[in-house]
C-alpha cells in the first residue's frame, strides 16, 4: 500500500460517560435506532433495484414484441 499525500481530516471521536449513568442506556438506544434505520434503508435499496430492473426488462420485452408485430 502506498500513501499519496497527507491524511485529510483524521480526527478520532469518543464519548466519555460515567459508569452507571442513565446516558449509557440512551446512547445505546440511539445506536440501535441508527442501525435499524440503516438496515431499513438497505432493504429499501434492494427493493428499488429489483423493481426498476424488472420494470426495465418489461419495457424492453414490450418494445421487442411491438417490433415483431
Amino acid at each position: 500500500m502506498t500513501e499519496v499525500g497527507e491524511v485529510f481530516a483524521e480526527k478520532p471521536y469518543a464519548i466519555a460517560i460515567q459508569q452507571g449513568s442513565h446516558l449509557q442506556d440512551d446512547l445505546s438506544g440511539v445506536f440501535i435506532a441508527t442501525l435499524f434505520g440503516l438496515a431499513l434503508a438497505m432493504i429499501t435499496l434492494v427493493g428499488e433495484v429489483i423493481y426498476y430492473r424488472r420494470k426495465r426488462q418489461n419495457e424492453t420485452k414490450r418494445k421487442f414484441e411491438e417490433n415483431e408485430s
